[in-house]
């Protein structure tokens, strides 16, 4: 059985604290939420479908396909340059009437419940803080790093823009916030630029059918002018693709588009779906455990994912990572198993457990969603097989940013 090398995964400082100041963000940006619960990010593209009575993937209702409406392509920014918002639009573009397409650089995220879809780019992930608020980021929600995006939607509950845009200022007094105008999908928006808080951010408000839209953009610090210039990137991806659409609460398959380098999988009989390498092989054991892996064994290139399915005993995931990490202690006396903390898979928190023992190291994932343990686990976890350990980490990112749990059997 191998042992955990004595090596550890870099680790960002205070995530405790850094996830409190996330959803409090999402708190004072929320007025009382609408109901039902927001669906994000709907591919067009299916292939590996699995299950019984697996139909082609449909388009939600109000939603055209990708070639009903212009490409956005994504916009970089020039990394030292510091790109103010422009006050005011002279002959705003024609708003958009279709949802944008997704391409092998953007995902498309579609959120009917508060009638809304745009692009964005297709290295980050999806997180939901609460029902109306939903996060762009890269890795997850406690990295702070890099640029990140949240969309808040509310009712407005009878207030203007402008007083919206008041009650900005008022939290905001004395530190003298850059305020402009703009457009964003046909609609007047006023954006603050040089807002203070756990980063210094941007935000850009607009109101539109009974709703107040509240895009917030962190770190806007133009003194950082890489992490600026991304951000300028993201900011003009989003606002520039944002597209209003009619509100529903139908649910819609959020699976994400394949890309010519990536294949969908989407498990019907096991309700979940996720992105892989086009070059990984798809295999099914006797018992119904799933295999995504590259290569062949014992070489540099045999990355490698097993996915299991199957009924939680009422336990949650927290209880069955206990579980597992005990097994493992009893089977290798002294081993130590990391748990990194604020992972989550389908936009439900999961338990990651690194360095677990075995005839290769592993990094497991086990999530609990509709009374099922979805238990994922990734070999090699051994960093010192630098080759094959990078695979490993390349294919755990996209398989956790893509990850959707769809309902069984539909």
């Amino acid at each position: 059985m191998a042992s955990r090398p004595n090596l550890r995964l870099a680790r960002r400082a205070a995530p405790v604290a850094l996830l409190a100041g996330i959803l409090l963000l999402a708190a004072a940006c929320t007025a009382p939420a609408l109901p039902g619960t927001p669906t994000a990010e709907r591919g067009v593209g299916v292939s590996a479908e699995r299950g019984p009575n697996s139909p082609a993937t449909q388009e939600p209702a109000g939603i055209a396909s990708p070639a009903a409406g212009p490409q956005p392509s994504t916009v970089t920014a020039s990394p030292g340059a510091a790109i103010e918002p422009t006050p005011t639009m002279a002959a705003p573009p024609p708003p958009r009437t279709a949802c944008p397409g997704p391409t092998d650089d953007l995902q498309r995220l579609v959120d009917p419940v508060h009638g809304y879809c745009l692009a964005y780019p297709a290295e980050y992930k999806v997180e939901k803080a609460n029902p109306s608020s939903t996060l762009l980021v890269i890795g997850g929600w406690l990295n702070a790093g890099d640029p990140r995006a949240h969309i808040t939607v509310t009712d407005t509950q009878g207030i203007t823009l402008e007083e919206a845009a008041q009650r900005v200022e008022a939290e905001n007094t004395g530190f003298d916030p850059k305020r402009s105008q703009t457009t964003v999908a046909g609609e007047p928006a006023v954006i603050f630029d040089g807002l203070t808080g756990e980063d210094v951010n941007r935000r850009v408000l607009f109101v539109h059918d009974g709703l107040l839209y509240d895009l917030y953009f962190a770190p806007s610090d133009p003194a950082n002018a890489d992490v600026y210039g991304r951000l300028e990137t993201l900011y003009r991806q989003v606002v520039g693709s944002f597209t209003f659409i009619p509100r529903s609460a139908a649910a819609v398959d959020d699976c994400l588009s394949p890309s010519s380098k990536t294949r969908l999988l989407s498990d019907r009989e096991r309700g979940f779906c996720l992105l892989y390498p086009a070059d990984f092989a798809l295999n099914e054991s006797a018992d119904g455990t799933l295999a995504l892996e590259a290569g062949s064994p014992g070489g540099d290139d045999r990355s490698k994912v097993v996915v299991e399915v199957k009924d939680a005993g009422g336990k949650t995931a927290e209880q069955l990572a206990d579980e597992l990490v005990a097994e493992a202690q009893r089977a290798t006396p002294g081993v130590t198993v990391d748990r990194p903390f604020g992972l989550t898979i389908g936009h439900e928190v999961a338990q990651l457990l690194e360095g677990v023992p075995g005839p290769e190291l592993s990094r497991q994932v086990l999530a609990v969603h509709d009374g099922r343990l979805y238990h994922l686990t990734f070999t090699p976890e051994d960093p010192s097989a630098d080759r094959a350990h990078a695979q490993m980490q390349a294919l755990y990112d996209m398989v956790v940013r893509s990850f959707r749990f769809i309902t069984p059997g539909s």
